[in-house]
């Protein structure tokens, strides 16, 4: 191989591995755990544009699970700001729906995810 080669495909590369760190549907799939909820912690307060303190504050009383808090925050987050790319989240959204009516007996998670939207509208208000 050449140099000029190799230093393309090291260009390449590295150019991937930034896009793929930085794009947000991206990190928050691999942030997903594989039961299909995700954890508050703060990578994913961080991707969110919040604190830990933040989300957990926005927390209703009834919500014991900070996983199912979490949960509610990233599908509320995924449909209210990133529309446009529904495509790509839909079934990721699907399965933590799904997790989230499995695991707590629900047949209907759209009261949590109501809270979750006007919760982040308070959060996010303008981004």
């Amino acid at each position: 191989m050449t140099a000029f080669a190799t230093a393309f495909h090291k260009c390449a590369a590295a150019e991937e591995e930034v896009t793929q760190t930085t794009d947000t549907v991206v990190r928050l799939a691999e942030l997903q755990d594989f039961g299909g909820f995700w954890n508050m912690d703060k990578k994913l307060s961080e991707l969110l544009n919040l604190t830990t303190g933040q989300m957990s504050s926005t927390r209703p009383s009834e919500v014991k699970d900070d996983r199912m808090w979490a949960t509610a925050l990233v599908i509320a987050y995924l449909q209210v700001r990133m529309p446009d790319r529904r495509e790509e989240w839909e079934m990721m959204v699907q399965k933590a729906t799904d997790w989230l009516q499995m695991e707590h007996n629900w047949t209907d998670a759209s009261p949590l995810l109501g809270d979750a939207e006007k919760a982040l509208a308070k959060l996010l208000p303008s981004q």
